[in-house]
């Protein structure tokens, strides 16, 4: 929500941060990001900062994700899924 709030550059700025502190933490950090919230220009630069990105769609009935930049992945492609209140 700040994002949308702030100029975009000052939106970056402020994710830029945020992600910096958590590596000089050595931590693993969670951003979660809704599209149409955010414009996809946002979304890339925002992206762009972090090491990796698990994308989520739903098309028609079906749930897909792909998985970006991180290490191992099996596919770069949307993949369905299901999923409970208890697991992926």
């Amino acid at each position: 929500m700040s994002i949308t709030q702030a100029e975009d550059k000052k939106g970056y700025l402020f994710v830029q941060s945020l992600v910096g502190r958590a590596k000089l933490a050595q931590a693993i950090s969670v951003f979660a990001l809704d599209r149409g919230m955010h414009t996809e220009q946002q979304l890339e630069s925002i992206q762009h900062l972090m090491s990796g990105a698990i994308q989520f769609k739903t098309e028609r009935q079906k749930t897909l994700l792909s998985v970006q930049g991180i290490t191992d992945a099996q596919t770069r492609t949307w993949v369905e899924y299901k999923h409970t209140n208890k697991a992926i």
